[in-house]
Formats: structure tokens, C-alpha cells, sequence
């Protein structure tokens, strides 16, 4: 680090370090502990955040012939979403299925723009958020990825498992994609796709320099989580047990725990109270209900994963996903049944970033399968290679958080970094 870098650092944390003491004191004073107390009244209601920003596509490719480009800039996944939500849309069908050389077929066309999620997503709620007005959409249909020819006459969406493609028209031909793509201000990374260990994940053709980022940690007052989770923050009982962590029940029940020494927040709640219905089919809008009103006290927080009507948000940094232990930087949402519903995160947040000129080369991603292979891996346990920033807790500073780019993988379900699945296992298999 340069020596002008580290001053800056401690310059900042010295200016925000009173701020933050002071929201700690507020946060652990007892007598705060009557969330009915009257004081209440006057903390003003947090801004949503718009499911725009929450459910947006995460990964731009852009194919021409012969070349496939990527972009995670999240400026321009918006241009292209909201040109696409003007457009008019007729005839939604399902054109194919459990036909690869089909799927493929689609997935490899020229002179078209692909966005992608990170897991699934469900195309109603897709078409709701982004007031697409496709008609005769099906309530149980996800997908992975959209391909949109940059002609602008159809849009497929795409589902890799089982290989389904739907389709749908625009009524006028539009072709106002490429000046945004052509943008001299993006910049694209070269990739490619249906390598033979993991077919519809993109490989980056190159080494990647990423900046290292530092941020000033908050953490959030618990009364973030009561106005957004409870259907009403005044009238709290709060549990008092004798220890620091803060427990709060409304009178049917709902519960909010926060434990002081972690950081973890964990609520349980009634659906019924929030006059949400329609359980099994639209998890995605039951989550955001309560994820939006956290408003932007998580800063850039995206939709992550779902997983058996589990749901996870997490926080994003140049496009790319945060990981931590604790949960920070995280919104876990389990709906159990057509009643509970639980929330898992963390009240310390990333909230001002520290300039740093440090960077961190990450290689290519043939590579990283290349090590994997080396060592054993087992690749039937690995379903994705993406990069994440790595969530560090300074032990000298502790109110900054270094975020450093990493190889993900995800392996058996479960995201780990690339150097601690090689420390699991030896050559020719895995370690005991």
C-alpha cells in the first residue's frame, strides 16, 4: 500500500469513527430497548429500494461472430432492461424442450445480447418488476439467462436445466441496441462458453486485474430491522434476559433476535400479518417485500440465489458478488409454509468506500479448472466458477473492511473460494 494511501485511510476512518461510536452507543443504550417509546415516532420511514435494481440481471454477453464479450457494468444492463420494458410483446410460447442441439442452437446466435442471473429466476415476477406486459405467462416458469437479437424481434428465455426456451415477439422490430452496446466507455472482457467440464458457465479467455477495495463498516441501529420486518414497529415488547443481545415480539408473535457480539439478525414472522398471498408460486415477491424496505441501508444489495424457496441477497461491488462469513452483506429469506417466513443477516454493513490504486490479477478461468483438475476435484460437485470479493475484517482497524477478489466456486451447492476447495483435497481425491 502507498504510504499516501495509508494516511488517506486512517484520515478517513478517524473523521467517520465518531459518527459510528455514536450510532453504537445509541444502538447498545438500554433504554432504547422500549421500541414503543415515543421517540419512535419521529425516525422517519426508510426509502424503499426499487425491485428494479434488486432483480436486475447481473451479467451482460455480447455475441458477434466469433466473438463473445462480457460486461458486469451495471449502467448498462439498465439501458438495455428499460429499452427493453418499452417495448410491445405478443405471442409468449414454450418452442422447445429437452432438446440440447436446439437449446444450443438459440444460445450461440449472432448479433444478439444475453443477460444473465445468477440462479434462477421466476419469469412473473420478471415481467412484473420490469413492466414488460407479456401476456399469458405461466406461474411456475424460471430461467437463467435471455437472448435478445439485437434486431430487436424476439426475446428467448432460456431455462438450462432440461434445456427449455421460450419465445416471445415484438410487435415492431426495434434496433436500438448496439449504440448502447458500442458505448466507448464500456469495457468488455473476451469469454467463452460450452467448455466440456462446465458447458453454459462463460470462461474468461484472459487474466483479469481487479481493484481491491477498502470500505468503512456501519452497523446498522436494530430499529433498521423492526420498521422493516415487524408490520408494526410501535408496539415492541422487548425480552430482557440480562445480556447485550436485544430480542424484540409483537402481540401475534413475530420475533426478532440481534445478537450483539456477531452481529447476526435472525426474525421469524407470520406471513398472514403482511396480507401476502400466493406462497408456493412467487417466493421472489414474498422476499422482496421485506428486502425493499431495508431501503439502501445494505448499498448495493442483488438478487443472489434460490434454493428450495430460500432466497438470498447480496451485496454487489463492480458487478461482482460479496462474500462473508456471519452473513454480512447478505439477506437469507426461507419461506417455510403458507404461514412462517424467516430472515437471516447481519447488521454491519459496507457503507464508504476507501480510494485504492491496489490490484489484484486473477487468472484465467481455464486455469483455475485446470488447477482443479490437477488436484482431484470431483466436477460432478461443481456447478458454477464466478469471481466475488472477499468480505476480510481488518484486525488493526476494525471499523474497515478490505474486499478482495477472488475465484469462487460453487461446490456442492455451497460457494467456497477456489483456495480453500484445493486445501480440502490431495491428488486423486478428497481429503479426510
Amino acid at each position: 500500500m502507498k504510504f499516501s494511501d495509508h494516511i488517506l485511510r486512517i484520515g478517513l476512518t478517524i473523521v467517520v469513527l465518531t459518527g459510528l461510536y455514536l450510532s453504537f452507543k445509541i444502538w447498545t443504550n438500554p433504554a432504547n430497548n422500549d421500541v414503543a417509546d415515543s421517540d419512535q415516532s419521529q425516525i422517519t420511514a426508510t426509502e424503499v429500494k426499487a425491485a428494479s435494481e434488486v432483480f436486475l440481471p447481473t451479467k451482460l454477453i455480447w455475441h458477434q461472430t466469433g466473438n463473445l464479450q462480457l460486461s458486469n457494468r451495471e449502467s448498462l444492463i439498465t439501458t438495455i432492461q428499460k429499452k427493453m420494458s418499452k417495448w410491445k410483446y405478443r405471442n409468449f410460447k414454450k418452442i422447445s424442450r429437452g432438446n440440447q442441439e436446439e437449446f444450443n442452437k438459440i444460445f450461440q446466435q449472432n448479433d444478439t445480447v444475453e443477460l444473465i442471473y445468477p440462479n434462477q429466476m421466476l419469469l412473473e415476477e420478471y415481467n412484473s418488476v420490469f413492466k414488460m406486459n407479456i401476456k399469458n405467462i405461466p406461474k411456475d416458469i424460471f430461467f437463467d439467462r435471455m437472448i435478445i437479437p439485437v434486431d430487436g424481434t424476439k426475446i428467448y428465455f432460456l431455462t438450462d436445466e432440461n434445456f427449455v426456451v421460450y419465445e416471445v415477439s415484438i410487435k415492431t422490430p426495434v434496433a436500438e441496441l448496439q449504440k448502447s452496446l458500442s458505448d466507448k466507455n464500456i469495457s468488455y472482457t473476451p469469454v467463452s462458453i460450452l467448455h466440456e467440464e462446465l458447458p453454459y458457465v462463460y470462461f474468461l479467455e484472459t487474466d483479469l486485474a481487479l481493484k481491491q477495495y477498502s470500505y468503512i463498516l456501519a452497523s446498522q441501529p436494530y430499529t433498521t430491522f423492526t420498521q422493516a420486518f415487524f408490520e408494526d414497529s410501535s408496539s415492541l415488547h422487548p425480552n430482557e434476559d440480562g445480556s447485550n443481545d436485544l430480542s424484540y415480539t409483537d402481540d401475534k408473535g413475530s420475533t426478532l433476535f440481534v445478537q450483539t457480539s456477531s452481529g447476526s439478525v435472525s426474525f421469524q414472522g407470520d406471513l398472514k400479518q403482511t396480507g401476502l398471498s400466493d406462497v408456493n408460486s412467487n417466493p421472489f415477491g414474498i422476499s422482496y417485500y421485506y428486502v425493499g424496505k431495508l431501503g439502501n441501508s445494505f448499498g448495493n444489495i442483488r438478487f443472489f440465489d434460490y434454493q428450495k424457496n430460500t432466497l438470498t441477497y447480496q451485496n454487489y461491488v463492480e458487478g461482482f458478488p460479496v462474500f462473508s462469513d456471519m452473513g454480512k452483506g447478505s439477506i437469507q429469506v426461507t419461506i417455510a409454509d403458507e404461514k412462517g417466513i424467516t430472515i437471516q443477516t447481519n447488521v454491519d454493513t459496507i457503507q464508504v468506500p476507501i480510494p485504492s490504486d491496489e490490484e489484484v490479477s486473477l487468472a484465467k478461468t481455464q486455469n483455475v479448472v485446470d488447477q482443479l483438475t490437477q488436484t482431484g476435484v470431483d466436477f460432478s460437485s461443481i456447478s458454477d466458477i464466478q469471481i466475488g470479493y472477499t468480505w476480510e475484517n481488518l484486525t488493526d482497524t476494525k471499523q474497515i473492511v478490505d474486499l478482495t477478489p477472488q475465484w469462487y466456486i460453487r461446490y456442492e451447492d455451497k460457494w467456497v473460494t477456489l483456495s480453500d476447495l484445493l486445501a480440502t483435497y490431495s491428488i486423486g481425491g478428497k481429503s479426510e
